[in-house]
């Protein structure tokens, strides 16, 4: 997600403002402190304006695909 995130030139408030989570809620994703499960994941590509391959790239990683 941080990849993703940087590519499109985001900050992390920018993405938590976007996607309608809070910064601290967006950093324990981006560290790996909290679980995304398919719906949060289609809930941020969604919100976030990306493919629902992306996401499942950016927010689940391999297991994702």
């Amino acid at each position: 997600m941080v990849a993703e995130r940087m590519r499109e030139g985001l900050s992390q408030a920018e993405l938590a403002q976007r996607i309608g989570m809070s910064c601290a809620s967006l950093r324990d994703i981006e560290e790996g402190r909290q679980v995304v499960g398919t719906s949060l994941a289609a809930k941020i590509a969604e919100k976030a304006g990306w493919s629902p391959e992306v996401a499942a790239e950016t927010c689940l990683g391999p297991r994702g695909r």
